[in-house]
């Protein structure tokens, strides 16, 4: 069992997080709830039904070369999509299209408003940079 002493000591206060923004950092009164590094545990509201049934869902790194990898998950997206008239987009700077589709070349150059972006590509910073720029 702990002792008070070590209890407290692990209690976060606003050294643990110096860099943290004034309305984030450790409250004692408890008008903040925090995890044990200063962080807020509260959830901002998230719109599940984008995540849970998009409409729009687009694919980075699609491709159709005939030994790829991305390929074969692409197509494996794109099966599931159709089956549930869900719209899929293939997103690739090297492609004009994949298979018969209109290829992007990246997240910001789509002109539809995309629910959900699956990634399937090495460069997965860059795509999940572009998605954070993009709003997705």
């Amino acid at each position: 069992m702990r002792s008070i002493e070590a209890s407290k000591a692990m209690e976060p206060d606003d050294t643990m997080r110096p860099d943290a923004p004034s309305d984030f950092r450790h409250d004692p009164g408890g008008s903040v709830k925090t995890d044990v590094t200063g962080r807020p545990v509260a959830l901002r509201d998230i719109d599940l039904e984008r995540l849970l049934r998009p409409k729009v869902i687009a694919v980075v790194g699609a491709s159709d070369s005939p030994t790829s990898q991305s390929a074969l998950n692409w197509r494996m997206v794109k099966g599931w999509s159709d089956q549930l008239g869900r719209r899929v987009i293939p997103v690739n700077p090297n492609r004009e299209t994949v298979d018969g589709e209109k290829c992007y070349p990246s997240l910001a150059d789509i002109p539809d408003d995309v629910d959900v972006a699956v990634v399937i590509t090495a460069n997965a910073a860059d795509a999940l940079r572009d998605a954070i720029k993009t709003g997705i």
